[in-house]
């Protein structure tokens, strides 16, 4: 079978003209060419590849540090108290590794749960564990909703636990 044999088979196949044909060919070996590139050429530096929520952490360590200069010096560090007013001082130990709250993988029985599984909720730091905690010691919690009966646990803070939380 010669090539425009081939070729008018085709046509006919597809009902499509000559032309209609070679920008679909040309379309088809673009896309061939571009992932033949994508996963040899352009994958042999995985590491290369920008991780985004690296990315943020870092923009976010960059703008606490940022703050923490200080502009209240002249070129030799010598200070100057009308440059010092308008500065913002944040304290060392509240910049550097920006860390996020890991959440649970699964749901916590909130009338079993330890001080360090109450703090893995969203919403909930050391001293609002404590609260939870010391409610627990004379209230049992029956259904999850029970949890709004702790002070400081609202319908909106409730509305973000909830997924996370069990009784049993």
């Amino acid at each position: 079978m010669s090539k425009n044999n081939f070729i008018e088979k085709v046509q006919t196949f597809f009902s499509v003209t000559r032309t209609e044909l070679n920008i679909v060919v040309i379309i088809i070996v673009g896309l061939v060419i571009g992932l033949i590139g994508k996963y040899t050429f352009f994958n042999k530096y995985p590491q290369d590849k920008i991780n985004v929520q690296k990315l943020q952490l870092m923009l976010d360590s960059i703008s606490k540090a940022e703050k923490s200069t200080f502009i209240g010096t002249d070129i030799e560090g010598n200070i100057d108290s009308t440059l010092a007013l308008g500065d913002t001082i944040v304290k060392p130990n509240e910049f550097g590794s920006f860390k996020r709250k890991k959440l649970p993988l699964s749901k916590i029985d909130i009338n079993q749960a330890s001080k360090d599984e109450l703090i893995q909720l969203p919403g909930i730091g050391e001293k609002m564990a404590d609260v939870i905690l010391n409610y627990r010691k004379t209230h049992k919690f029956n259904i999850t909703t029970d949890f709004m009966k702790v002070k400081g646990i609202g319908k909106k803070k409730y509305s973000k636990i909830e997924k996370y939380i069990k009784v049993e």
